[in-house]
């Protein structure tokens, strides 16, 4: 099966000369799952059915959880089209909010916590999100050490100059060169069709497109793939945390 998000240091093109040298292993630990190419692309003949998967990307983590318990959920929040301020206020909503130390701990502490909503937003944005730096702060851990500062700070982003209200036409102005950049921004991705959950989805029936004006294919495709990936996960056991 296909990972439904893209995640940078993927092993999807080496798995099969893996499990060939691994055999049938009779207990698979994947300790940094990331984008869970081993565990997909398991060879159907494998009798060994013991999968343990863990990643400490807490976000990461809650989607698998998510995916598992209520796949049509994730679909649900995971099926609108790219669009960059969501993108942005999404972002905001899942990695700055002042909860998000709460929802770790949650996530580590409870083995069967998950949020669909989290789940959905999360993947549909890492397949928007050009490049790295999509969910930088999923370690409560990581940002108590690194950047206690935010903690329970809620969004942290630029503010605009609030003081000496006359200063005019003298203040930092907006990047002005390279015309089609706009704002100098993250942008997000508009290429490559197949990215994960944003990619084109065959057409799988007229049975929920109902008589509106939007095609609710789409929706149906995503909702279907999310329910063979919970049938794929449906005994493997997920943990999120340090592996030491």
């Amino acid at each position: 099966m296909k990972c439904p998000y893209p995640w940078f240091g993927g092993k999807t093109l080496v798995a099969e000369a893996v499990w060939e040298r691994f055999g049938d292993v009779a207990n698979l630990i994947d300790p940094f799952f990331g984008g869970g190419a081993m565990l997909l692309n398991r060879p159907t003949w494998h009798t060994g059915r013991t999968e343990t998967i863990n990643d400490i990307n807490a976000w990461l983590t809650n989607f698998w959880r998510a995916v598992k318990a209520d796949p049509d959920a994730v679909a649900h929040y995971a099926s609108d089209p790219v669009n960059e301020l969501d993108l942005h206020s999404r972002g905001d909503w899942l990695f700055y909010r002042r909860d998000y130390a709460d929802f770790v701990e949650a996530m580590r502490s409870d083995p069967e916590y998950y949020d669909a909503k989290s789940a959905g937003w999360w993947v549909w944005g890492q397949c928007a999100w050009i490049g790295t730096g999509w969910g930088r702060m999923e370690s409560r851990d990581m940002v108590n050490r690194k950047r206690p500062e935010l903690v329970n700070k809620g969004v942290n982003r630029k503010l605009p100059h609030l003081g000496d209200a006359g200063r005019g036409v003298n203040r930092q102005l907006p990047h002005l060169g390279n015309a089609d950049r706009g704002v100098n921004r993250q942008l997000p991705h508009l290429g490559n069709a197949d990215r994960g959950v944003n990619r084109q989805l065959p057409h799988l029936g007229n049975a929920d497109r109902g008589n509106g004006i939007m095609d609710t294919s789409r929706k149906a495709a995503i909702t279907q793939y999310m329910r063979e990936l919970a049938e794929r996960f449906a005994a493997v056991r997920i943990c999120c945390g340090d592996w030491i």
